[in-house]
């Protein structure tokens, strides 16, 4: 050190605290940015290419019942398989239902979304059946308002996921589940993944769902998921709004495909990340500022003692080697201090804590990049203050004898 402590101890102290501050800062940005881009990357469990959604409201009197409009729509060329259903993954709301392993856990249950639909569901939504059967004939209920089955529901599908809330790892195939409207249909599959809509509303139970047969015996205020080959997804589109029209329903909000309703839905996740980024770049910069200052009025304090040395011999390199060393030093206790505290804030804050830490080798680069910003920063404020030349330094050595 070229100065002792007890003369610069606030310097090292204020540099230590902006290397903390910005540890803190890209920590929790790290952390936030990587939440969401899981969000974004985790699949929906559908097999979205070729299905295409839309939604129906209203009906004229002695409109025909689904089981026909749904005939209608399956034979249209360019139709493969069509189903009707209360909701979809990317859909702004969501039906959510109680259920428990036993009647005695109904009183705490579990939150799971409810698909409910017509038969094919399952083929339409290409959902992976790891376990199980799908739906029989038999096992259909026609549905009165709010999907209230009109007989007890003998059979369910569940997520992997939620058969894993509710039975552990026991299986659940085979087993019951109470559900809040009094039924206790017999799990007969278990599909691999099923998201919730909207995305990302419960966190990491976004996947806890199951699937009801249940089928509207009216087709107003549904969702028409259809199956068409990839590519040709509007003109099956157009051919089942008029199909639908002709039968008297009346076309409104959210059609189109399960991409670009995917596109829409985790929007929010993408602005997130960028507004995100700004904001960790916003406080990099005012810690950069921070350094550049305490940087600078170190190094005016400890003029005098660089004019002496350069006056008595000492080169630009040896004492800019020394320079860059006495920041390091001083750098050192804000990496120390800012790892647990951004540990800690990660966990303390409830916005944080859906947020998994950073990965090692990103945590790795993010304490090289903050180790070596105030060396950048002192890059050219050591190069001036030991550019002076030796007969220079004397001089001012000899008239500010400060440095004793």
């Amino acid at each position: 050190m070229f100065s002792p402590p007890d003369r610069h101890l606030h310097h090292g102290l204020s540099l230590a605290l902006c290397v903390a501050l910005a540890l803190i800062v890209g920590w929790n940005a790290l952390a936030l940015i990587g939440a969401r881009q899981q969000r974004i990357a985790q699949p929906s469990g559908l097999a979205e290419d070729g299905l295409s959604s839309l939604r129906v409201a209203g009906e004229r009197a002695g409109c025909c019942r689904s089981e026909d409009d749904l005939a209608a729509v399956r034979a249209l060329p360019g139709v493969l398989d069509a189903a009707i259903v209360n909701q979809s993954p990317y859909a702004s709301m969501q039906w959510r239902v109680g259920v428990a392993a036993d009647i005695r856990a109904l009183a705490h249950p579990a939150s799971a979304s409810m698909y409910a639909g017509s038969d094919g569901l399952l083929r339409t939504m290409g959902l992976r059946l790891i376990a199980g059967r799908n739906f029989r004939a038999d096992d259909y209920r026609d549905a009165r308002p709010d999907y209230v089955p009109d007989r007890p529901i003998p059979a369910a599908i569940v997520s992997r996921a939620l058969a894993r809330r509710l039975f552990g790892d026991a299986t659940a195939l085979g087993r019951r589940i109470v559900l809040a409207h009094d039924s206790a249909p017999r799990v007969v599959g278990i599909v691999e993944r099923l998201a919730a809509p909207p995305p990302g509303w419960y966190s990491d139970r976004d996947d806890d769902t199951l699937l009801l047969p249940i089928r509207p015996t009216r087709a107003r205020n549904a969702t028409w998921l259809i199956r068409s080959a990839p590519g040709d997804e509007a003109r099956a589109l157009d051919a089942v709004a008029a199909t639908l029209q002709a039968h008297g329903h009346a076309i409104v909000r959210e059609r189109g495909t399960l991409a670009d309703a995917r596109r829409d839905a985790l929007a929010p996740y993408r602005h997130a990340i960028a507004a995100i980024g700004v904001g960790a770049l916003l406080g990099w910069l005012a810690s950069a500022a921070l350094m550049s200052t305490i940087l600078a009025l170190w190094l005016a304090r400890l003029q005098p003692t660089l004019d002496l040395h350069r006056a008595l011999g000492a080169g630009r390199g040896r004492l800019r080697r020394r320079l860059h060393g006495d920041v390091l030093i001083a750098s050192l206790p804000g990496l120390c201090l800012g790892a647990p505290a951004a540990w800690a804030l990660q966990h303390a804050s409830t916005a944080f804590a859906a947020a998994a830490p950073p990965s090692p080798p990103a945590l790795a680069a993010l304490i090289l990049a903050i180790a070596l910003l105030p060396q950048c920063i002192a890059l050219p404020l050591t190069a001036r203050a030991v550019a002076r030349s030796p007969a220079l330094a004397n001089r001012g050595a000899i008239m500010r004898p400060s440095f004793l």
